[in-house]
């Protein structure tokens, strides 16, 4: 099989920038708006990470820095023009992820220059829910990498606008956060990474992720492999943008890929060679884009990867 480019999916995490150029002014100070410590006492702030309660413009503020990254990360607070689609009824209403399912199978049958009916539905909606699954997870976890920032998203409070080829607009209700302090050391990285799974993994991508399962029939290991490859895909993006803060970007997706639903999804597989300094991700499912006529495979699938990225990791 040929290796497909990923900018060829709909939705899908595209290409690294050959030169980006992110404003970093202040991307590392702590956000504007923090409030005051959630923890009681001196005394227990010390046994663990310290985190602080931030108000909506912090989260604001700290979003701001994510966007710079590029478009995957890019929030916005008005919903301005029409198409505009809860987060929720593409979760509740079975016609609005069918309407985005069956868009796709004509912008992907016609990238492979095959009719739509030669694209099962549901390979669509595993391509539709892998761009869905990249945009969520992607701005917070820059918020988190940059500015140590988690939102406190909900799905009610989020919004995608959807369009027929690169990332969906997303559009979020102002919200508070929470700074996990020293995110350097062990038991800052865990803090994050546990609010990251209960708030973004578990309350908002989990259930978008459950509808098209049910809906369209694909099983849950291959959902949550799309959520591994759409988080690795914001990694890279974030590591090339801003290499200053990929040691944090690598160690916070390594942790949301060993817990919960994105355990055993993919996995992280450094080079011996000096020449490739950052690790590759290979997923351990597929996204069934193969099942496209002539479209081949991403550069992340299992089905093309090492035998020491396909063995299962130990439990």
């Amino acid at each position: 099989m040929r290796s497909t480019p990923r900018a060829l999916m709909p939705g899908s995490v595209g290409p690294v920038p050959t030169e980006p150029t992110p404003s970093q002014a202040g991307a590392n100070a702590p956000a504007a708006g923090a409030v005051g410590k959630r923890d009681a006492a001196p005394a227990e702030a010390a046994a663990g990470p310290v985190t602080v309660g931030v108000d909506a413009r912090g989260v604001v503020d700290a979003l701001t820095v994510a966007g710079r990254i590029g478009p995957f990360f890019a929030v916005v607070l008005s919903r301005n023009g029409p198409g505009w689609v809860p987060l929720d009824d593409l979760v509740n209403d079975p016609r609005v992820l069918a309407e985005r399912v069956e868009a796709a199978r004509v912008v992907i049958a016609r990238s492979a220059g095959q009719p739509p009916e030669s694209v099962e539905p549901r390979v669509a909606a595993s391509i539709v829910f892998l761009g869905i699954a990249a945009r969520l997870i992607s701005p917070p976890l820059a918020t988190t990498a940059l500015t140590g920032i988690v939102p406190r998203w909900a799905s009610g409070r989020l919004w995608m606008r959807p369009v027929t080829g690169g990332p969906w607009p997303l559009a979020a209700e102002a919200t508070t956060g929470d700074l996990v302090e020293d995110l350097d050391s062990a038991a800052g990285r865990a803090e994050a990474i546990d609010r990251l799974l209960a708030t973004v993994v578990g309350d908002v991508i989990h259930p978008v992720l459950d509808a098209v399962g049910d809906q369209f029939r694909v099983s849950g290991k291959i959902l949550a492999g799309n959520v591994a490859s759409g988080l690795a895909g914001a990694v890279g993006l974030l590591a090339a943008a801003r290499p200053d803060r990929a040691h944090l970007a690598y160690g916070l997706a390594e942790g949301l890929l060993g817990s919960g639903l994105l355990r055993h999804a993919g996995v992280f597989v450094r080079s011996t060679r000096a020449s490739e300094r950052r690790p590759t991700f290979v997923r351990r499912s597929c996204c069934l884009f193969y099942r496209v006529p002539g479209a081949g495979t991403c550069g992340d699938c299992v089905l093309t990867a090492p035998a020491e990225a396909r063995a299962p990791r130990p439990t």
